[in-house]
């Protein structure tokens, strides 16, 4: 419905030789640019859970049809895309966010690197290190066996180059742990040899993610009064 206007022009789609007639997804018209720094024109609204597109158009213009201003209105929409229910978004960190999580306070640039296996003394797990971030000083292992995790608070072995031990600080799921820290003023580094202090606050991966979600549900709409007259302009200066 959209590209209902566009012109169409040839397209080589891939490694096809011949070409094929579709629209021109390359036209742009920036009369909707012109009215997004007018607050006259929108207002604020929020895209309800599990909402779809369609029917946040139905909701506030009647019709489904009008689904696409919001993403011309919003560029956090066109960027990072519609906000998603809570149980579709766990289930999307979960998948993205599949390993597990360990924290130590030492310095990890020169240890416990990139492949080496970390075992657990107490619970014996095991893993490899496949990824370090050494802002928090944590280290995401792939399990050898994912029913096997390591203990928050055990100690750690790695024997080669040579044996080192240390104390954890942290054992989760990759989802769950620290993305970062904040204060009332936002996120905080820190120095994690010491690690984040009582003072400030956790923000897990799942966390972000909510937050980040939460954050795209919050839309400028055009008012109704204004909306056929743009659609109308929009239409024409896209078929010109």
């Amino acid at each position: 419905m959209f590209f209902k206007d566009y012109e169409k022009i040839k397209y080589s789609f891939g490694n096809e030789t011949s070409t094929t007639l579709f629209q021109n997804l390359s036209l742009y018209t920036d009369i909707i640019d012109q009215i997004k720094d007018d607050v006259s024109f929108y207002s604020k609204k929020y895209i309800q859970e599990g909402e779809r597109p369609d029917q946040t158009s139905m909701r506030f213009y009647g019709s489904p049809i009008y689904y696409w201003t919001f993403f011309l209105l919003n560029d956090k929409l066109r960027t990072k895309g519609w906000p998603i229910d809570k149980t579709q978004l766990l289930a999307k960190i979960k998948k993205d966010f599949s390993n597990f999580s360990i924290t130590l306070r030492r310095d990890l640039s020169q240890t416990f690197t990139i492949n080496q296996f970390v075992t657990g003394n107490t619970s014996g797990a095991r893993g490899k290190i496949i990824h370090r971030n050494l802002d928090n000083g944590q280290l995401i292992l792939k399990l050898d066996n994912p029913n096997t995790p390591f203990i928050s608070t055990e100690s750690v072995t790695i024997l080669v180059p040579t044996t080192i031990t240390e104390q954890l600080y942290g054992a989760s799921d990759e989802y769950l742990a620290a993305k970062y820290y904040k204060d009332t003023n936002g996120r905080v580094d820190y120095d994690p040899v010491i690690g984040p202090g009582a003072s400030l606050t956790e923000v897990t991966v799942l966390d972000d993610a909510n937050e980040q979600n939460d954050n795209l549900r919050e839309i400028n709409v055009l008012r109704p009064e204004y909306l056929e007259s743009l659609v109308a302009s929009y239409n024409r200066a896209v078929q010109s």
